[in-house]
């Protein structure tokens, strides 16, 4: 049997090598500090937000595209 310790130890060690979760605490830390993003950051976060939208729905049609909705049409309306 494995100590519960280890399995702890182990998830926590991959969960924080995540880059998702690394991206997230390094924003909150940014954030935390009061420090203005640089202009050039600014214009990227600004670019990335602005294409969020568009690429959601985009991805929405394809989703539908490829697992249909013919025959739940009724239940989304």
């Amino acid at each position: 049997p494995v100590h519960p310790l280890r399995v702890i130890r182990s998830f926590l060690r991959r969960l924080f090598m995540n880059p998702l979760i690394i991206g997230i605490l390094a924003g909150l830390a940014w954030r935390i500090t009061g420090a203005p993003l640089p202009d050039v950051a600014m214009r990227l976060v600004d670019a990335l937000a602005d294409t969020a939208g568009p690429v959601a729905l985009f991805a929405m049609g394809l989703s539908l595209r490829r697992f249909g909705i013919s025959g739940n049409v009724r239940p989304a309306l």
